[in-house]
């Protein structure tokens, strides 16, 4: 008589992008997301990096987004408030941001401020507040599901880290005809192993820091990430 047969979530996933899966969360994501490499499109693919926002943001809290980072290039002199960055296409005017010190959040953090404009070609942000006190290799998030949001760390006291998953399937958001703001289903990897060079992340094998760190193997949550070879 035939068995009931049932795949081990620890074994490899012959044939996935992800090289093991133990944990997948159900998430819900507002329809107004868009690529963490594009602001103009409205499809988020695969393995984007995901966290859920913090009290006080434009979305219901607990509400999952693609995380936007990137590495500041060149500090704002003057004006005080433009910085060059390496990759300006995943922000779009409006959004506030941060600036996280390369060592991480908990060294410095610096509100921005909104995006008042930004230069896709010179890669330039222009935001409301300096940004003259950064440092290169300092790296600018959006503040709404930033890597400072304490609303969203998880463990004990002595082994905090903040809540994040990778997306596990393409998911289309084009699902409203009217402009309001409608809400879609999808699922994160939250514990697993994924290659480095798999991750759909605006970063090089040399400045992965602005993402690495959100993703530290750490218990109780933590996607273990197989680095590539640095030059």
């Amino acid at each position: 008589m035939p068995y009931d047969v049932e795949i081990d979530c620890h074994d490899i996933a012959q044939g996935d992008i992800f090289q093991a899966i133990q944990k997948m969360l159900g998430v819900l994501i507002p329809s107004d997301a868009t690529d963490p490499l594009d602001h103009a499109s409205p499809v988020l693919l695969r393995t984007s990096p995901m966290a859920p926002v913090k009290s006080g943001s434009d979305h219901d809290l607990g509400a999952w987004l693609p995380i936007r980072r990137t590495r500041v290039a060149t500090v704002a002199t003057d004006p005080v408030d433009e910085t060059i960055v390496d990759d300006a296409e995943p922000f779009k005017v409006g959004d506030t941001v941060q600036a996280i010190d390369v060592a991480g959040p908990a060294t410095a953090v610096t509100d921005l401020g909104a995006i008042t404009a930004i230069d896709y070609d010179t890669n330039t942000i222009t935001t409301t507040n300096a940004a003259n006190a950064l440092a290169i290799d300092d790296w600018i998030e959006v503040t709404e599901n930033g890597s400072a949001d304490t609303d969203h760390f998880i463990g004990t006291a002595d082994n905090e880290i903040r809540q994040a998953g990778m997306l596990r399937r393409d998911l289309d958001l084009r699902i409203n005809a009217d402009g309001d703001v409608q809400i879609a289903t999808a699922e994160v990897v939250t514990e697993g192993v994924i290659r480095e060079e798999d991750i759909w992340f605006n970063t090089t094998p040399t400045l992965d820091e602005i993402l690495l760190g959100t993703f530290q193997q750490r218990a109780p949550l933590s996607i273990h990430i197989v680095q590539r070879p640095h030059a």
